[in-house]
């Protein structure tokens, strides 16, 4: 039986997904932030006040169901509400500062194809209490590092924006939907309900038929106030100071409804039209909408499955971990177990129960990336696969000082 439709078994790639989130984890942890643990359910209401109802995600994507006491549950579709509604809960939104990253699939029943998945994953970032612009500006740097760590930051590109407050960005609706409005009949049915609910997202649409009209669109950047004028000049300065380099694109909006203020992209062009490995942004009034207090905060995701499709295309392979595989008879095994305690190795142990002959034990080793095989016979023999240099020990005390000689 096969999985379903735009879900996938994680086996040949799963230390690849290891390696990406432990590059994750450590550049979070660096600086400052700690894991919290989510649920994969959650109450729909969470992301139709969150997300928006009229976006694509809440619409079109969610899998939804209702449960034995008639309430309706999602799965979780992204990572942010759901931390948010966290925050909330421990009482942290209005009193206190907050740094936590998280981890683990999300679902959107979307088209599968490169790049997007039915079932995908996200490393994500969030920050609470800090209405400094710094807040934004290290949400990027972390980015940038852990990019950096994988070998991929020559193959990205910075994309960011600012969203205006609701006051700036009623006067660019007002005008956008102007501009559209002898247009509208051409439109499709998808962009006629972004530009009655969210404008703004008309200018994130790919359809061919209404670039053009995007590109002649009134821009972002004539509508701004003073305060936003500066704010924005600050960030370009500052990231320039950190020697990042950026793009500023005014058509950036991202798909959720709950940005306000800086936004931003890590973009590649390795993945077709899926370009996107990294965004986030600023939202302060989210925490309002679901139910608590409006309290400053700022997030960021990665979709590991396209870091992993970035790594294979630029055939990039990391350290993989010793092993080492211990063959023996069956009526052996109880020595392979003391062997396995005892032996001190800067990665696996494991011991072969197969229990076939030592040609096709060691045939089975090399094709498992072992680096070391211990073969229990009338002596014990240490193996080095990557030379065939062979040693023997008359105990387990001399072969594990044996073993630490070779690495």
């Amino acid at each position: 039986m096969k999985p379903l439709r735009g879900f996938k078994d994680i086996i040949e790639d799963s230390p690849l997904f290891s390696h990406i989130e432990q590059i994750l984890k450590h550049s979070a942890s660096q600086h400052g932030f700690c894991e919290v643990r989510l649920p994969i359910l959650e109450n729909i209401e969470l992301f139709k006040r969150s997300v928006g109802e009229h976006t694509d995600i809440v619409g079109k994507e969610m899998y939804h169901f209702d449960d034995q006491n008639g309430e309706h549950i999602a799965l979780r579709p992204e990572g942010t509400a759901s931390c948010v509604r966290a925050m909330i809960n421990q009482g942290i939104i209005g009193r206190e500062t907050a740094k936590c990253w998280y981890t683990g699939p999300m679902f959107r029943r979307e088209r599968p194809q490169k790049g997007r998945l039915r079932q995908f994953h996200q490393f994500g970032l969030e920050c609470f209490g800090f209405t400094s612009i710094h807040a934004d500006i290290e949400m990027i740097q972390v980015a940038k590092k852990a990019l950096q760590s994988l070998a991929l930051l020559s193959h990205c590109e910075l994309h960011i924006n600012y969203l205006p407050c609701q006051s700036t960005k009623d006067l660019y609706i007002k005008s956008l939907k102007s501009y559209f409005e002898p247009y509208k009949d051409g439109l499709s049915d998808d962009l006629k309900i972004r530009l009655e609910h969210n404008p703004l997202r008309v200018l994130d649409s790919k359809d061919p038929a209404v670039i053009g009209m995007i590109d002649h669109a009134p821009r972002l950047d004539d509508f701004y106030n003073t305060q936003e004028q500066e704010e924005i000049a600050k960030i370009k300065s500052m990231l320039t100071a950190l020697d990042t380099t950026f793009s500023w694109n005014t058509k950036l909006v991202r798909g959720l409804d709950y940005y306000e203020g800086l936004v931003f992209e890590w973009q590649t062009d390795l993945l077709g039209s899926q370009s996107a490995v990294c965004g986030g942004g600023r939202y302060d009034q989210l925490s309002a909408l679901l139910g608590g207090k409006s309290w400053p905060a700022t997030g960021l995701s990665f979709g590991i499955e396209r870091l992993v499709l970035m790594m294979q295309a630029l055939n990039i392979i990391p350290q993989t971990v010793r092993k080492c595989t211990i063959l023996c008879h069956e009526d052996q095994v109880q020595k392979a177990f003391e062997i396995q305690s005892f032996i001190s190795y800067p990665g696996q142990i494991s011991i072969d129960f197969q229990f076939s002959s030592i040609k096709k034990g060691l045939s089975r080793a090399v094709k498992q990336g072992a680096n070391h095989v211990i073969m229990i016979q009338d002596t014990l023999t240490l193996k080095n696969l990557s030379n065939s240099d062979e040693k023997s020990a008359s105990s387990p005390q001399e072969l594990n000082q044996l073993l630490q000689e070779q690495l």
